[in-house]
């Protein structure tokens, strides 16, 4: 492989995306422990509710999932200003009182209840599997009230690298 080859392919690496591997349950059915995941650099701008991030923790929460590695993925369900809670008459988080229609969830409970504002420039992250999922729930005490820089974000998850390649797919919106 020629020298100019070898140095695209690290830019792209560096600056398009990176694959990460999804270390815990937290994300199932959507995601499995093990699989390694591509995640590809978004603008502040472009992050919207439900989509699936790998973000950066160590500056927000005090413990990430795993010590050897500080980065989470999570699904944003709640952005700057909105109120995010748990949970109405049918268990389904609300996102200023509009209940959020989650087909990707795992079967069980909603969690416990909850209450927040996003704080500006933070984003509110929580689980596939709520009841598997260390998320923003559990850092309502942390700085924050629980919500992430929205600039620790690391990049998008759009797809499944390994093992079988498939996509993640993005809300409409």
């Amino acid at each position: 492989m020629s020298a100019l080859a070898v140095m695209a392919l690290l830019a792209a690496y560096l600056w398009v995306g990176r694959i990460y591997t999804v270390t815990t349950g937290s994300m199932t059915p959507t995601l499995q422990p093990g699989d390694r995941v591509l995640a590809v650099r978004i603008g502040l701008d472009d992050l919207r509710r439900g989509d699936v991030v790998v973000v950066d923790v160590r500056s927000t929460w005090a413990r990430p999932e795993s010590e050897d590695d500080p980065t989470v993925v999570k699904r944003i369900v709640g952005l700057p200003g909105e109120r995010v809670a748990c949970c109405d008459a049918q268990g389904r988080v609300t996102v200023d009182g509009a209940p959020l229609d989650e087909p990707y969830l795992a079967p069980g409970g909603p969690g416990p209840d909850f209450e927040v504002v996003v704080p500006a420039g933070r984003l509110w992250l929580l689980g596939d599997d709520r009841e598997d999922s260390l998320d923003s729930r559990d850092h309502l005490g942390s700085p924050g009230g629980g919500g992430v820089g929205a600039d620790s974000v690391q990049g998008r998850v759009v797809a499944v690298a390994w093992p079988p390649v498939s996509r993640v797919e993005r809300p409409a919106g």
